[in-house]
């Protein structure tokens, strides 16, 4: 997946992986983020990377709503050093 840096305009190469529940919990006081990411750890939480690092440039929470037929975006998040 190609990304455009907007600041910048540089192109970086990202990709899109799951974290489980442990790696959620382990982001309990990253201060890289705007929110306290632990307290997603029961929902998919999925992670935007540079390709080749394992820096995350941004994080999002989904959660399944079965009875509805649709899923709920529930929190989305990018690095701050990327937003400032």
């Amino acid at each position: 997946m190609n990304l455009i840096e907007v600041k910048s305009g540089k192109k970086i190469s990202g990709k899109i992986k799951k974290l489980t529940e442990k790696q959620v919990i382990k982001l309990k006081g990253n201060r890289k983020f705007q929110f306290d990411w632990s307290k997603e750890s029961k929902n998919e939480v999925y992670a935007l990377e540079e390709k080749g690092t394992t820096e995350i440039l941004g994080l999002c929470s989904i959660i399944y709503e079965q009875k509805e037929l649709r899923i709920h975006l529930n929190l989305i998040d990018l690095i701050k050093e990327r937003i400032n």
